[in-house]
């Protein structure tokens, strides 16, 4: 065989294994360029919320200096090893992509992600759903349809907010 020819090695890089428009890529996008808004996000989402390996490396790389108490633009720049990233990060700050108020596009970014998170437990749900009528499961079936009218009542919630804020 040809050695030459590897397979494509994943690399954390915008429109490589992340979506330059994935709510959550877009969110430690806007808070790495503006760190001084990652207190909140923090009390939001956790690192296990944020789906994306280069949404996860930002809110390590935020997480971290948040801790040593040196969050700054600077520094996120300076840790990032990845140069294809780093590029992105400073394109989208010199272009001021946020505007003039970065706290309301992060505060709407943390709505979407969490739209997200609970839009994949409902599909989840209507999955084991399935599953469960399919074994007349009956119990369980009604534990998962009380799960499924919560989470339809919170993502209603979630779109009537995302709705709000972007009619402001």
């Amino acid at each position: 065989p040809d050695r030459s020819i590897r397979p494509r090695e994943k690399v954390a890089t915008p429109g490589n294994e992340i979506r330059e428009n994935s709510p959550p890529f877009q969110l430690m996008l806007a808070t790495a360029i503006h760190p001084e808004h990652f207190a909140y996000v923090r009390t939001q989402l956790s690192h296990q919320e944020i789906s994306g390996a280069t949404a996860q490396l930002l809110y390590s790389l935020l997480e971290e200096q948040y801790r040593n108490q040196n969050l700054s633009f600077d520094k996120i720049i300076a840790d990032i090893n990845n140069e294809a990233l780093k590029n992105f990060i400073l394109k989208k700050a010199a272009a001021d992509e946020y505007g003039s108020e970065p706290g309301k596009y992060i505060g709407l970014a943390v709505l979407r992600v969490r739209y997200e998170i609970q839009a994949e437990r409902r599909r989840e749900v209507e999955m084991l759903m399935k599953q469960a009528e399919q074994r007349s499961e009956n119990q369980l079936l009604r534990e998962l349809l009380e799960e499924k009218i919560y989470l339809d009542g919170a993502l209603q919630e979630l779109k009537d907010s995302i709705h709000d804020r972007t009619a402001e």
